[in-house]
């Protein structure tokens, strides 16, 4: 394995335990593509339920105003 390759691999399993798949790469690039991935997929998920928490939230202030 490459110097890296034991780092990168384990910051993949940590974001891989933070959502629950049971995806494994076989090599070093694939390691590092599947954590970019997941990274990304962890964003746009957040993002997401951030949007719909701020849209909530807005729709909340303009009932309290009436």
């Amino acid at each position: 394995m490459e110097p890296y390759g034991q780092y990168l691999l384990s910051c993949y399993n940590a974001v891989l335990n933070m959502l629950g798949n049971e995806i494994y790469p076989i090599g070093g690039l694939m390691t590092a593509i599947a954590l970019f991935a997941l990274v990304m997929g962890a964003l746009i998920n957040a993002h997401i339920f951030g949007t719909f928490i701020s849209i909530f939230e807005t729709y909340n202030r303009r009932a309290q105003k009436f």
